[in-house]
């Protein structure tokens, strides 16, 4: 079987997948409370286990706070018809989950317990062509604590 007739195999969700692999330029604002802060750097989308998820390694300088890095996973899970987005970074390890809501647009949320309280954060993800927007709002019992803003560029 050709990597081609492989492909073919994988559901359509997992598939659109492919439109976030490469290397992208990011920048950006990150809101807490009444500050915001420049968000600028790297992130890159691999594909992982034979075309059926994508992993990526986010690298950032969060201007008053240094260095932010994640990884995270993201695959479509076939029994649940939902796309997964694992994240882990030095504050938090959660399990987005969603779907696409069209053609270009995923979002996917994390439900959870933070300092316990309540904690939702849901992050939409747009794509259009050589350019993506990705926008993040948490909220801890139900108040908005850090929305995100991004604009990623991607790289040749």
């Amino acid at each position: 079987m050709s990597s081609t007739d492989s492909h073919a195999t994988i559901p359509e969700p997992a598939r659109k997948l492919d439109a976030l692999l490469g290397t992208w330029a990011v920048s950006g604002t990150m809101t807490m409370g009444d500050g915001a802060a420049r968000v600028s750097g790297r992130w890159r989308f691999s594909r992982v286990a034979d075309g059926y998820g994508v992993r990526t390694a986010l690298q950032t300088t969060i201007e008053g706070m240094g260095t932010f890095e994640e990884e995270e996973l993201i695959g479509f899970d076939p029994s649940e018809e939902r796309i997964h987005f694992f994240s882990l970074n030095k504050f938090a390890v959660r399990d987005h989950v969603g779907g696409w809501k069209d053609d270009h647009t995923l979002y996917v949320e994390y439900n959870g317990e933070q300092q316990g309280e309540h904690c939702r954060e849901g992050m939409t993800i747009t794509l259009a062509g050589d350019r993506m927007e990705g926008h993040v709002v948490e909220t801890l019992a139900g108040v908005v604590v850090v929305t995100t803003a991004l604009t990623l560029v991607k790289q040749p």
